[in-house]
């Protein structure tokens, strides 16, 4: 035993001191980098290791849930909250992330929405620091913040600043602004976990302000090699027959293309709703949520084009609209006066994400028709079928414009059904890629949104590539201001609405990944 102790002893310099030479090897600029590396003890986690789970509660709203987050080799991640089948699920395979709500509903999770889910999960983990990790952040001593690391996303140049400790040098904060809003990770109460220094209470904050704690006080090995990701099965949907076109009486559409559908509300009174790709979830107005005396369930923070705001989030008991029923939806509080304006009609509220993720939509308004089908039967052979990437719930297609004589790279833009602007340019993009000139012909142009107006320019531009279809020359709006929305994100370069897709047939099958736009005149068959 005591000849165990005296190797195990005479280890632990031969360590500290192969860190100390690593840093010194490295040069002033990475001195910093290697001492974290080497504090946190991040070769543990390296290729042939088992990886390590960690089990706990979550303590938000002033409740408790059970939580628990793996990490495995080649930077690979999972973190489950709730039990059953009330849990959600978000987490990193190697190759994607993904986030898994409590309704079953999987969304694979790309640009913006997917660096960052990697990232909040690497923080967790210290697979930051990773190879994997590495490739897509440069990590550098922050010149402006002592015991301060930036991390530098590679492609959008969007920072985060890591807070160390200035003793143990482990980081104990990761912070950085996003879609407006001040966003952190604090890490606290350190563990060896096999080799690999934990934190066993992490909390996040939004604005300062504390939104939930995540408290380990177990650890074991991962049940599962590596966690995939899961296929979307909505929980709470049912259908009656493959579903079709909705009767002529229940769709109506406006000036500017988009579609309103009749649908049902907890059986009491049929709704119009704006069918809205870009909403994170479905609206219900002021005066309907009081006629249908819906459920409360909590305050919600809602960000959008033209601002944020924060309202009720409310509980139905079901709602149904043609061959679908959902039971048990969630809708978010809202005044749709302005959208009762713009349509000429009363405007009960909005089908949003929780609708797209469940059904294939069609919607053609040359034919005033909208069609809901069960993606499990449906069945269109030929459809040019494009690929779409999600920022959280958002779906986004890429495109191509042509200004000034040149055309752009590659950009994504965020599919939205509930705007009635052609293609709407965030000022990031327009100043990146001079689409606005010398500014000479543009007219000045209002964009009318749940909270406020945003201003921009009008110009006429070709589209020339978006879901693989040429939309030819279009009048589109370049916005003047920097937004603190989904517009600010560099990975975002705008909006595509309904008036771009004016006589087109756009088939939404966003439970799969894709989107398909037909022009009226080509074969539909099938």
């Amino acid at each position: 035993m005591r000849a165990l102790l005296f190797l195990l002893l005479a280890g632990l310099p031969v360590l500290v001191t192969g860190c100390q030479s690593a840093a010194r090897a490295a040069g002033p600029s990475d001195e910093a980098l290697v001492a974290v590396q080497c504090a946190l003890g991040v070769d543990r986690l390296g290729a042939g290791a088992p990886g390590v789970s960690l089990q706990g509660a979550r303590e938000r709203a002033g409740t408790s849930t059970p939580v628990e987050l793996s990490a495995w080799p080649g930077s690979a991640f999972q973190l489950v909250v709730g039990e059953g089948n009330a849990r959600s699920v978000r987490g990193f395979d190697g190759a994607e992330a993904w986030a898994t709500d409590t309704r079953g509903v999987t969304r694979k999770q790309e640009l913006g929405g997917g660096e960052f889910l990697m990232l909040e999960g690497w923080a967790r983990t210290q697979q930051w620091l990773g190879e994997l990790a590495r490739r897509r952040w440069s990590a550098r001593p922050d010149p402006d913040t002592p015991d301060a690391l930036r991390l530098v996303h590679r492609t959008s140049g969007v920072q985060v600043t890591v807070t160390l400790d200035p003793v143990s040098r482990r980081p104990a904060r990761f912070s950085w602004q996003r879609l407006g809003r001040r966003r952190a990770i604090a890490l606290e109460d350190w563990s060896q976990q096999g080799g690999l220094w934990l934190p066993m209470t992490v909390t996040e904050t939004v604005d300062g302000e504390v939104v939930l704690v995540d408290r380990f006080d177990r650890r074991s090995r991962p049940r599962r090699a590596v966690a995939r990701r899961p296929a979307s099965r909505p929980q709470d949907v049912a259908f009656q027959g493959a579903g079709g076109v909705l009767p002529r009486s229940n769709v109506r559409f406006d000036r500017g293309g988009r579609a309103y559908v009749s649908a049902n509300v907890d059986g009491k009174r049929d709704a119009w709703m704006l069918l809205d790709t870009g909403f994170g979830s479905h609206v219900i107005s002021k005066a309907g949520a009081a006629r249908l005396s819906l459920r409360p369930l909590s305050s919600v923070a809602l960000h959008g084009v033209s601002g944020t705001a924060r309202t009720a989030r409310l509980q139905g008991e079901s709602l149904r609209l043609g061959a679908l029923t959902q039971r048990a939806p969630t809708f978010v509080e809202l005044d749709t006066a302005f959208l009762s304006e713009r349509a000429g009609f009363i405007v009960d509220g909005v089908l949003g994400a929780p609708l797209f993720d469940r059904t294939v939509v069609v919607i053609d308004d040359l034919r005033g028709q909208v069609e809901v089908h069960d993606p499990d039967r449906f069945d269109a052979p030929g459809l040019p079928w494009q690929p779409v990437r999600f920022d959280g719930t958002a779906p986004c297609v890429p495109g191509q414009v042509r200004a000034n004589g040149a055309d752009t790279p590659l950009l994504w833009f965020r599919l939205d059904t509930g705007s009635d602007d052609t293609l709407t340019v965030s000022r990031w993009a327009v100043r990146a890629h001079g689409l606005a000139g010398d500014r000479a012909g543009l007219a000045p142009r209002r964009l009318a949104g749940p909270f406020g107006e945003v201003r921009g320019w009008r110009t006429s531009a070709s589209v020339v590539l978006l879901a693989g279809a040429n939309m030819g020359r279009q009048v589109i709006t370049l916005l003047r201001d920097d937004l603190p929305g989904p517009l600010s994100d560099p990975w975002i370069a705008g909006n595509v609405g309904t008036r771009l897709l004016r006589g087109q047939r756009t088939v939404l099958d966003l439970r799969s990944g894709r989107v398909a736009v037909v022009a009226e005149d080509a074969d539909r068959s099938g």
